[in-house]
């Protein structure tokens, strides 16, 4: 039988979007949140040989709470915390933080901008590497293409894609990426509302990830977080 990666991450990317629909029974929203968040660790945990060290909770500057809530933190390996919850709630100081991951089951453009706001403040606190800072939704209530447009796109006709239009600008320049892996058709393009925008830190621009299954940007995104210094 032949193995691949590819059909791995169509399986977990499938089983991520299972366990949406079947948590929906979950009538508490924060205990919905949670659990899917919680499913989406173990997903992520399954995926690498040494699992990575992820964590809920707030981020601190020198010890001060930033934030209400973080949704995901991948952590450095000496990483220190304030345990406030559980083993995987925990005040984080920033310096100690690899990644921020903001998840979303319906995000909305508030959602967005507020998140661009906190990847601004932790990353103009002077620290020599920063954290990364994206978000991973289920789905976006905002259409596809306006999505696109506030990342600085437009759509080309003859190409039938997004491309990067330099006369636009970026509406969130603080976000590295947005994952979507929202199985919904794009009407208006017949465009699959799965996709990975991310950002170049060149050029300042975003661009469409060509990888499919959109889960394998998230994986990459970690692995990459990891192996830096």
């Amino acid at each position: 039988m032949a193995y691949n990666f590819d059909k791995f991450e169509e399986y977990c990317e499938n089983l991520l979007n299972a366990q949406y629909g079947v948590s929906e029974v979950i009538e508490h929203k924060l205990t919905r949140g949670e659990i899917r968040e919680d499913f989406l660790c173990d997903v992520i945990r399954d995926g690498f040989v040494d699992p990575p060290n992820l964590q809920r909770g707030i981020v601190a500057i020198n010890g001060s709470r930033v934030h209400r809530q973080i949704d995901l933190m991948l952590c450095r390996e000496a990483a220190r915390r304030a345990p406030i919850r559980s083993s995987r709630f925990s005040m984080i100081e920033a310096q100690d933080i690899k990644l921020i991951i903001e998840v979303k089951s319906n995000a909305t453009f508030t959602d967005i901008k507020n998140f661009n706001q906190l990847a601004r403040q932790v990353k103009n606190i002077g620290l020599p590497h920063p954290p990364q800072c994206g978000m991973f939704c289920y789905n976006l209530r905002p259409k596809m293409d306006t999505v696109f447009r506030r990342f600085g796109f437009s759509f080309d006709q003859d190409s039938v894609q997004f491309a990067d239009d330099t006369d636009r600008p970026t509406i969130y320049p603080h976000l590295d990426f947005l994952i979507s892996i929202d199985t919904k058709e794009h009407l208006p393009t017949g465009l699959t509302s799965q996709y990975t925008i991310i950002k170049n830190n060149d050029t300042g621009r975003y661009y469409r990830s060509t990888q499919f299954p959109t889960i394998k940007n998230l994986f990459t995104i970690i692995q990459q977080a990891l192996q830096q210094h």
